[in-house]
């Protein structure tokens, strides 16, 4: 090594004396280029490549003194330089990391313009010295041989990065081809992350065919990942198929969490029928005795909700579904007041689930009808004959002196206890006669409003009728016919001008 930089520097020495040419500069690159071969094959890296860089060598004429990066579409003059290269695949396996590190480091620094044929280097010089950085290279998009690429990721049985490299080139089929043979055990790579590659694959590119022909063997995976892609993608999926494929797995929590995502989850409009299955699904689970009680409470919540908002079921299939299960006394209500059939609904909360307070709230739900409904609900409460009537005719009487209840007051005295003292509903009289006094004030006011307004429309009808006053004189001719009027009898057509009667016709 003395000798090599003893000479070297005699011959830059050299050349600062003499005239500089082209022919003695072309001399001293290549001594320094044979230089730097010669302490690569001694395996002094560092002082090997600060001489290739000295002398701006080419990467690409670098590689092909590695057998391990072959084949090679060239040879290059370097190798020409010595009698003998090392090797090296047969180093030892420091030494060799330590010349892939070395060279890995000069294609990285390299200014020049990257060709598929560089990267396709550097991806192999990565797969050997970090192949955690593989990864980050076929994602970024750079152009690299596919041939050589797919050849060399086999013989190093980097399985998953071949298909990575299929899904970043847009061979999806082909990616996820790769990743199922690993996902079953019939290929092996530590580096593959599971089934997740897939499905991220299928979410990044969102293509309806290739997610419903992948689909059904996700599924058969892992049953929650798969629903969970189906609910995350926007492509527009067949969710006919899609009902039909969840419905065949005993777990049909799976099932109703997709239907819950068609019914509520998506902004576009769904089939009447979704909402009709995801109120048969929450019944089912409610009714079966293997769902926990939590999940039960939750589901019938969900279930309320369904049938309260959803507009779109049908009401009649779910009602005989109820009818027949005596635990589904509030949704029976709610069905009840889907079928406008508000006294049986408010029988229900009042008798079977004992909630007078979702029964007023029941009444408030309807503006249009509530005089109507309190009217309804006050009599329940009064005509009660189970052990729950003093209950229910307290609560009449609080129902009644409530500022939020709307009655009729002659209808409401009609049907009160002749026994009860007027003290125990003075609020509701005091405000039955408040509210008819202000009725009348403003049933008066109203009647003289559309006098006044009756008064002005006459005015004006008038004012009008007189200053369209027509005269007929012999020199007057319609302006149809033109013709002279032989009586005094004329109408105006829409255009204002006066014509014969027979000729508007």
């Amino acid at each position: 090594a003395g000798s090599l930089e003893q000479a070297m520097a005699l011959a830059d020495e050299t050349l600062g004396t003499l005239t500089r040419s082209a022919a003695k500069m072309n001399k001293l690159r290549y001594l320094r280029q044979k230089t730097g071969v010669i302490y690569f094959v001694r395996g002094c890296l560092p002082t090997a490549f600060e001489y290739f860089t000295k002398t701006d060598t080419l990467a690409l004429d670098v590689i092909p003194l590695f057998d391990t990066l072959g084949p090679h579409s060239s040879e290059s003059h370097l190798q020409s330089m010595v009698q003998t290269l090392p090797r090296i695949s047969e180093l030892e396996p420091g030494t060799r990391h330590a010349y892939h590190e070395a060279l890995l480091a000069y294609v990285s620094s390299s200014t020049v313009t990257r060709t598929d044929e560089l990267n396709t280097y550097e991806l192999k010089l990565l797969c050997y010295v970090d192949r955690s950085r593989v990864e980050r290279l076929l994602r970024s998009h750079r152009p690299l041989k596919m041939m050589p690429v797919i050849e060399f990721l086999e013989n190093q049985k980097l399985y998953y990065y071949i298909g990575l490299y299929y899904a970043e080139n847009k061979f999806l089929s082909e990616a996820i081809g790769q990743w199922k043979r690993l996902e079953v055990g019939e290929l092996k790579d530590e580096v593959y992350p599971g089934l997740n590659a897939i499905v991220s694959l299928l979410l990044r590119d969102n293509i309806q065919p290739l997610i419903m022909e992948n689909i059904p063997w996700i599924l058969e995976r892992d049953l929650a990942r798969g629903v969970a892609l189906l609910m995350r993608t926007s492509a527009e999926l067949n969710d006919d198929v899609i009902v039909g494929l969840l419905a065949k797995y005993e777990d049909r929590s799976h099932l109703t969490r997709y239907l819950e995502h068609v019914v509520y989850g998506r902004n576009a409009p769904c089939g009447n029928r979704y909402h009709t299955q995801l109120a048969q699904e929450y019944i089912t689970m409610v009714t079966d005795p293997g769902t926990p009680s939590t999940i039960t409470t939750k589901t019938r919540s969900k279930l309320q909700y369904h049938l309260l908002h959803s507009d779109k079921y049908a009401v009649s299939l779910i009602l005989n579904s109820v009818e027949k299960k005596a635990v589904f006394k509030k949704e029976l209500a709610i069905l009840y007041g889907k079928k406008e059939e508000h006294g049986k609904a408010l029988r229900v909360l009042v008798y079977d689930v004992q909630d007078t307070t979702a029964a007023e709230h029941y009444c408030r739900s309807w503006p249009c009808r509530q005089k109507e409904l309190h009217l309804q609900l006050l009599k329940l409460y009064l005509d009660c004959q189970t052990s729950e009537r003093d209950i229910l005719l307290a609560r009449a009487v609080d129902f009644l002196n409530s500022t939020d209840s709307v009655f009729n007051y002659h209808d409401v005295l009609g049907i009160l206890p002749s026994q009860w003292p007027i003290s125990l509903v003075l609020p509701f009289i005091c405000r039955s006669i408040g509210h008819s006094i202000n009725e009348g004030r403003v049933s008066r006011i109203m009647k003289g409003l559309s006098e006044i307004e009756w008064a002005r429309v006459k005015a004006a009808r008038a004012q009008f009728t007189m200053s369209r006053v027509i005269r007929i004189t012999d020199s007057k001719y319609c302006e149809f016919c033109y013709r002279p009027f032989t009586e005094t009898v004329c109408v105006l057509n829409k255009a204002g001008s006066v014509i014969h009667p027979h000729c508007l016709k």
